[in-house]
């Protein structure tokens, strides 16, 4: 059953990091780099099924660089980092396979619960003031 857990929890972990990452680079896109983006029902779909590898081409459609597309793979990279560290932890002998699937449980929940903030809070945000003064 742990296995199962963990798995599963690898899984939520990893795809609501995407989508966190997603949705924070888009909100700080200029509206050029918008206009290539995916249309949300595209990204929805990349995520789900490509999980990390749609982020380095998520970041070089956007940027439409190679120095984009490796500012892609970095961000891929760190969140396998990130999504790694209970499986590390248990490699290493710290944890047991239970604590290490109540970790992974709990790093996923807290970042669903994060991504679903940032979704949310998006209607809700102070406007932005423009530095240019218009």
């Amino acid at each position: 059953m742990s296995d199962v857990v963990a798995i599963l929890a690898s899984w939520v972990l990893t795809t609501s990091a995407v989508f966190l990452v997603l949705r924070l680079d888009e909100r700080r896109m200029t509206p050029t780099q918008r206009a290539y983006a995916w249309p949300s029902t595209s990204r929805v779909a990349a995520g789900v099924v490509f999980g990390i590898l749609c982020v380095p081409v998520h970041f070089g459609r956007t940027r439409r660089s190679v120095v984009g597309a490796l500012a892609g793979l970095g961000v891929a990279g760190a969140i396998g980092i990130f999504a790694s560290i209970p499986d590390l932890m248990l490699e290493l002998e710290i944890v047991d396979m239970r604590t290490a699937a109540l970790l992974e449980s709990v790093l996923a929940i807290s970042v669903l619960f994060t991504l679903l903030y940032v979704r949310f809070s998006i209607k809700h945000a102070l406007p932005s003031v423009d530095p240019g003064g218009g």
